[in-house]
């Protein structure tokens, strides 16, 4: 008798977690912009501001996120991308319930890394641009989401 019941315990605590589990909404990450932070010889700093935004009734909190940015490489048959900077966002971040949060990642870049966004950049004035990862949310409880995010940058515009 005692065994069913921690049985049947542990199986109300799993679907408890599993319902949890499905109602929490994907966060999603837009780029929201990009900026030059330093220039040095060799290359320099791009601070690439991120906006996180929490669909969901209640907050979020990440342990962070891992991102992958990628350039449009024009030059190539099809769609090929040329990775500018793979990378890790250590801070926290917490995101209040229905609202959002910026997370600005500063990405060391060189120069040579570039040629492919900074070619298009003369010759059309803009550059496509592909943004991967994932971020780890640690509350309310602990689950990975993974986002995409393709776009185009229009230098001459902004």
């Amino acid at each position: 008798m005692n065994r069913s019941r921690v049985v049947m315990g542990a199986a109300l605590v799993f679907l408890g977690l599993a319902a949890c589990s499905s109602a929490v909404q994907e966060p999603e990450v837009r780029l929201d912009g990009v900026s030059v932070g330093s220039i040095g010889l060799d290359g320099g700093t791009l601070r690439v501001r991120l906006n996180v935004v929490n669909p969901n009734s209640f907050g979020l909190q990440a342990e962070g996120l891992d991102y992958v940015i990628e350039v449009a490489d024009d030059g190539r048959d099809g769609e090929a991308w040329d990775t500018l900077s793979v990378g890790r966002f250590d801070d926290r971040i917490t995101v209040e319930a229905d609202d959002s949060a910026f997370v600005e990642i500063p990405i060391r870049f060189r120069y040579r890394d570039l040629g492919t966004a900074v070619s298009s950049l003369l010759s059309t004035g803009s550059f496509d641009y592909r943004i991967t990862g994932s971020v780890q949310l640690r509350e309310p409880m602990r689950r990975t989401f993974r986002f995409n995010e393709t776009g185009n940058i229009d230098e001459l515009r902004n």
